[in-house]
């Protein structure tokens, strides 16, 4: 009895001790139901956006008020494009949910981007060294240049003149008169005596069928009214006959290549300022890198929307649009009348990514969600919804 009441002193000593460390549920061996703490829901995330088509598309939508005794109807605004489409897609793979707040300009998106009101920028971000410094960027997921756009004007009678007037045309016509003045003496000279009914023997008479016959054929038409008879003739005919084919082949591509080259008007930065563009060309906002331009004498006027660069060139005031390539061809192509034409640059790359705060964990989970877009093809299959897909 002794020996049994020490060890149950010992066992409630030990009970005791291990209740006051919280090792031990309070109340004894009553099993107590362990309910753990609610974990907090996932904060949204606030995507900033900013309207440039065909990246990102502004449409507002109505919607029916409850209300049948009003008129009125409430009206929201939704988001589409490439960028949108995008980022939906990631956005739908890592399961989050965000919602969309718009910005009207790029400096604006960063600087709310570093503040912290807002977790990620997509709309066409064109990725710069100087922007790099501030935030980061995903990797680019797709490239475009920039481009001139201008009204399209009716060409001058000399545009289309001008290719057939050159140095190189003359040139090449008397060649060919050379060749024809040749070859016609020499048929002549072989086949006026066994052959006088189609190369008469008299100078005149026979050296102008041999002219109309050498022209014939070297032009493929072939008459028949003129043969050569003789072997000697016959053999010269066949020469002939190849080098009026060279002649005439060499002659149409170079014409029709001059003639293109005229017509087509082709711009680029190293002649940019001898163009006949005005005094001005507008730009857009500050995003488009003009670096290329630093060395060119034209003046730049710049304005925050497309919306109002397209108001200045169509009253004459500037002589064309300088921007992104893309949202150009997308304008160009929205509209009803053909009045404008896109003129390429040659410049270096736009890089387009979507921007996030330095540090931020999330982009390694967006790059490897843009990898996997590219591999399996579904990044092609937006662009090209947008008709930006490349082969």
């Amino acid at each position: 009895m002794v020996i049994a009441g020490r060890w149950l002193t010992v066992l409630w000593v030990l009970m005791i001790s291990l209740g006051q460390a919280g090792l031990m549920p309070r109340g004894g061996f009553a099993q107590s139901a362990l309910t753990p703490d609610p974990s907090p829901p996932t904060r949204r995330l606030k995507v900033g956006v900013k309207s440039l088509p065909p990246f990102v598309i502004k449409r507002p939508v109505q919607l029916a008020n409850p209300n049948s005794s009003s008129q009125l109807t409430q009206q929201r605004v939704t988001f589409t494009g490439i960028d949108i489409a995008i980022w939906e897609a990631i956005a739908a793979v890592q399961k989050w949910e965000y919602d969309y707040f718009e910005y009207t300009s790029v400096e604006m998106g960063l600087a709310e981007l570093n503040q912290g009101n807002l977790d990620v920028l997509v709309g066409a971000l064109e990725i710069t060294p100087e922007r790099f410094k501030q935030v980061n960027f995903t990797q680019p997921y797709y490239f475009s240049h920039a481009a001139l756009l201008v009204n399209r004007s009716p060409l001058p009678l000399w545009n289309y003149l001008h290719p057939f007037l050159k140095v190189a045309a003359p040139s090449a016509l008397a060649l060919v008169f050379l060749l024809i003045s040749l070859f016609s003496h020499l048929i002549w000279l072989v086949e006026r005596r066994d052959n006088p009914e189609h190369f008469p023997q008299q100078y005149w008479r026979g050296i102008s069928q041999a002219y109309w016959f050498t022209a014939v054929t070297m032009t493929t038409v072939g008459y028949g009214d003129a043969v050569p008879i003789t072997g000697m003739g016959r053999r010269l005919t066949f020469i002939w006959m190849w080098i009026g084919m060279v002649l005439t082949s060499s002659i149409t591509a170079a014409l029709a290549s001059g003639f293109t080259l005229s017509v087509t008007q082709k711009v680029n930065t190293e002649n940019l300022q001898n163009q006949d563009l005005s005094p001005k060309i507008v730009v857009i906002g500050e995003a488009l890198n003009l670096n290329f331009l630093k060395d060119q004498s034209v003046p730049l006027v710049q304005v925050e929307t497309l919306r109002e660069a397209v108001d200045l060139l169509n009253r004459n005031q500037v002589g064309g649009i300088l921007y992104f390539e893309d949202p150009l061809v997308y304008f160009q192509q929205t509209q009803a009348t053909n009045s404008y034409e896109l003129v390429g640059l040659d410049a270096a790359p736009i890089a387009y990514g979507f921007a996030l705060r330095l540090n931020d964990p999330r982009l390694q989970e967006i790059n490897v969600s843009l990898l996997e877009m590219m591999q399996s093809q579904q990044l092609k299959s937006i662009l090209n919804q947008y008709s930006l897909g490349t082969d």
